[in-house]
Order: C-alpha cells, then structure tokens, then sequence
C-alpha cells in the first residue's frame, strides 16, 4: 500500500513558506485527497477548496487537447494565489487499444460498400479520444503566494511528479479504483482562509 508518511515527507521538501510556497498537494483525478503538507496554521477547508481548483483546472487542461497531455500544466490566480496543477504519471508510452477487427464477408453477412474513418467519425479525431480519456495517477498541486514566479512552481513541480510517478504506478489500478478520501496523510491544523473568482491560464 501506499505509504503516506513518505509522500507527506517528500511534499514537506518541497514547500518554502518563507518564500510564499506554501502548499504541496497530491489528490486523485476525481478529487480526492489523498495527501498533502502545508505551512502550520493553514485550516483544512483551504486545503479542500485548493483540491476542487485543482480540479477545475486540470478539467480545463483536458478539454484544450493535446498529443502529449503529460507534459501540460494548469495555473490558476485567485485570492489563494497561485496554484499550479500537473499531472503525475510515467513517460512510458501506453500500448494502444487493439483496432476491432473487420467482419469476414459471408452469404449471410453482405459486404458494407461504405465506411467511416475512425479520423473523423463523430467529428473527433484519435488523439482527441485519447486525451479525453487519459486519465494520470495522481495530481500534484503547488500552492504559492503572488510572488513566486510561475517558472520556479513549473520547476519544482515537475521534479517532484517525475520523482514519485514510477513508484505510484505500482498502484495504477488501485489509484484509478480510488473513489472516496479513506487514506489521508495527518498534518498539524492550520488557519487562514479565502475564497472568489479565479482565471485559469493552461501551458
């Protein structure tokens, strides 16, 4: 099983409240957290409403498209500050689903005299297809104040996904399977809170 005081001890490294990066945050896709460390005093509902953010933004990500979704990250300002969403999950590339295979013309089955590309049928391509049902291991979620520059979160952020993605994709079906918050990682309680309107920008 996962052992959550090594994630929370790798999220922990992470953080530097002194220079305004102040939470690291890993949660399932479907928005579930599953562990995260903070500076001391920041309450547990700002945590929760980082999660749904994060979300958001990662929904947002998804719905833009890309050939290698992997590689994109989400960021959003709002009165929380700067939070950045990517994904954890190994570069290995996935094998392909098996094409169906084509019915062999017989007296009882006539042969289709037309066809539709898988290209464009429905009006989707494949690699839109398969963005759309892409789905990572985890999320990590970096939450920093205004001051920190979104290079310094992008740096921090990837470094760490790549770190720990190999070692979670031991769990792959477990975490996919993961549909309600039973396993989270003890922090002490903190407190501060905001909440408003955020704009979401995707790289």
């Amino acid at each position: 099983m996962l052992v959550l005081s090594t994630l929370h001890t790798l999220l922990s490294q992470v953080i530097t409240p002194s220079t305004g990066l102040h939470t690291a945050i890993l949660s399932t896709p479907a928005g579930q957290l599953v562990c995260y460390a903070s500076d001391a005093g920041r309450p547990k509902d700002e945590i929760r409403v980082i999660v749904g953010l994060s979300g958001e933004v990662w929904q947002e990500t998804l719905s833009l498209g890309s050939e290698d979704i992997r590689s994109k990250t989400g960021m959003v300002s709002s009165e929380l500050g700067r939070i950045l969403v990517l994904p954890v999950d190994v570069d290995e590339p996935r094998a392909p689903k098996p094409s169906p295979q084509p019915l062999t013309p017989t007296a009882q089955t006539p042969t289709p005299t037309t066809s539709i590309p898988t290209a464009t049928r429905n009006g989707s391509s494949d690699s839109k297809i398969q963005t759309q049902e892409y789905t990572p291991l985890m999320l990590l979620t970096l939450s920093s104040t205004e001051e920190v520059e979104w290079e310094e979160l992008q740096m921090k952020g990837k470094a760490l996904a790549s770190h720990i993605a190999k070692p979670l994709s031991k769990y792959r079906e477990h975490l996919q399977q993961l549909s309600t918050p039973t396993t989270m990682a003890k922090t002490p309680p903190a407190n501060s809170s905001a909440s408003g309107n955020n704009s979401v920008a995707v790289r």
